[in-house]
């Protein structure tokens, strides 16, 4: 899978991820296992790394996949409430995906490379 392509999953299936998020997390308290502990860990990477990457997007882009992903908002009624044409929002949130794999990208070379500096 492409970097943008599991950007894109992880902000379609937000609500999905973190509810099995929760659920790992009681099932941690209870059990420690270490598989179920790594994956909730790198869950949890994800979407603060998600969450930080939209969070430094241009307004009207972080705009976009947040009705959109977020809020649960149809492509019209983001359209109407941003005041732009369906092929304007296909365009931002093309965009948008593109730089969020981008920072993805530039933040996993960044903590490789504190591995490797720390191996």
């Amino acid at each position: 899978m492409q970097v943008e392509q599991y950007v894109e999953y992880l902000l379609k299936h937000r609500q999905i991820l973190l509810g099995e998020m929760k659920q790992l997390k009681l099932l941690q308290r209870h059990n420690r296992n270490r598989m179920e502990t790594a994956v909730l860990a790198d869950r949890t990477l994800d979407f603060k790394r998600l969450e930080s990457g939209v969070a430094s997007l241009e307004p009207k882009y972080r705009a976009v996949l947040t009705d959109l992903y977020i809020r649960g908002l149809t492509w019209q009624e983001v359209g109407e409430k941003q005041h732009i044409s369906q092929k304007t929002l296909a365009n931002y949130r093309k965009k948008a995906i593109e730089q969020l794999a981008c920072m993805w990208q530039l933040s996993s070379m960044k903590y490789l490379a504190t591995l490797y500096e720390n191996a």
